[in-house]
């Protein structure tokens, strides 16, 4: 009877864990699930040419001025290990109708002005006067080095894979942490 009781109250103790393990896994199913009819969900982004951090796959696919992308790219840059088709995060900066207009050293749309490089192994679009033509979009990012639309130009709509949002930046992680440790910080600190 002693072996029941303790049985029953083992039981009682462990009910929560198993609750929780039970609600993790139909939340992984429910997600791989949504992964298979949608594709990948979360995104994670380590280049420096857009934030760094976790994006997800936005509610919303309408595209609007500064959305973020994802992009297959539509040039190979053998020089960069990047071929032709690699995913890119981008930042819809020009839409059908569009005028920019491109120099030797920046690419300028709507008053915002980015920078281009005469680096050799980059493609480079002619100095001019341009209009974003139908059935494509500009994809610029602010950061200064991007590969991005001021060395290959307007993209198909085709291209676009989806769009993202940020959702957790790791500037805000890296932030939170030194706040909350921040003998974090000491640590590299000369001792002198």
């Amino acid at each position: 009877m002693n072996y029941r009781k303790n049985l029953y109250r083992m039981y009682r103790q462990a009910r929560p864990c198993w609750i929780v393990l039970a609600v993790l896994l139909v939340c992984t199913l429910l997600f791989r699930g949504l992964s298979f009819f949608l594709g990948p969900l979360i995104y994670y982004n380590d280049s420096p040419s857009a934030p760094i951090g976790v994006y997800l796959l936005a509610p919303d696919q309408e595209l609007r001025y500064g959305d973020f992308v994802n992009v297959h790219q539509p040039v190979d840059l053998p020089v960069l290990h990047s071929p032709k088709g690699s995913l890119l995060l981008k930042h819809v900066a020009g839409f059908p109708g569009d005028i920019y207009t491109v120099t030797d050293s920046e690419l300028v749309i709507r008053g915002a002005h980015y920078p281009i490089y005469p680096f050799s192994y980059l493609p480079h679009l002619a100095p001019g006067t341009y209009t974003v033509p139908d059935g494509q979009v500009l994809l610029l990012n602010p950061m200064d080095h991007s590969m991005d639309g001021r060395y290959f130009g307007p993209v198909p709509r085709g291209f676009i894979v989806n769009k993202v949002v940020l959702l957790l930046p790791v500037a805000t992680i890296c932030d939170t942490i030194e706040q909350t440790f921040p003998a974090i910080t000491q640590l590299g600190a000369d001792t002198r």
